[in-house]
């Protein structure tokens, strides 16, 4: 019989671990009071510095660090799920140069990676890493529908980079195993073998070897790119 997933809810308490009930009166309470107390607490914060190209976009979707362009200093990246740039829901991602300061619209980013195709959902997940070892930051763009058939993949673009990228041109393309596996749902880096360079972690929500749905996450060792 056909399965459905379930995703993760929230468990039924608010903050500081209120019952939902009280939770639920102490926003209705707020909500009463108008939103310019609510403005007032959020002068003092920073507000939508990385803002979409455009609507509809579904930028930050994912959201990463790393020095992509080798200065010393961090850039920030994102992912744009739906940008049109590849066509239809094809998705996108951003490096946007450190520091970042006030409000950037995105469409003035350092670097944009493009997907090939459209409904690829590119920027479903995002990180960055050394995976060559240079001493230069890389990206790792997941797009978790791509291949028409959902089995999902995951692009890697070596560092530094800069300008409008189409992926068709990354360095190296992970594909899912099989259809609706969705590879590329979930990415990160990090030197999880040991050896002082970054590898990358690939996670496939709808692989299916451990059962129906089960999951899986793939590692991919860094060196030798």
């Amino acid at each position: 019989p056909a399965t459905t997933r379930k995703r993760g809810r929230l468990a039924p308490f608010g903050a500081k671990g209120e019952p939902a009930e009280r939770f639920t009166a102490s926003l209705a309470q707020a909500q009463r009071r108008g939103t310019a107390s609510h403005e007032a607490r959020r002068a003092g914060y920073p507000r939508y510095p990385l803002v979409g190209e455009a609507a509809g976009d579904i930028s930050g979707y994912s959201v990463g660090a790393g020095d992509i362009d080798g200065d010393g200093r961090d850039d920030a990246l994102t992912g744009a799920l739906y940008n049109g740039a590849g066509g239809l829901y094809a998705g996108a991602a951003y490096v946007v140069s450190g520091p970042v300061t006030g409000t950037i619209d995105l469409a003035a980013a350092r670097a944009k990676l493009i997907a090939e195709n459209y409904n690829e959902n590119a920027g479903s997940a995002i990180a960055a890493g050394d995976i060559n070892g240079d001493g230069i930051g890389d990206v790792v763009v997941g797009a978790d529908c791509a291949d028409l058939v959902t089995s999902g993949l995951a692009y890697l673009v070596l560092g530094p980079v800069s300008g409008n990228l189409d992926l068709s041109l990354a360095d190296a393309t992970l594909v899912g195993a099989l259809a609706e596996d969705m590879a590329g749902n979930a990415v990160a880096s990090g030197d999880v073998n040991g050896d002082g360079v970054d590898d990358f972690l690939v996670g496939a929500d709808g692989e299916d070897e451990g059962g129906s749905a089960a999951g899986a996450a793939y590692a991919v060792f860094g060196g030798g790119l």
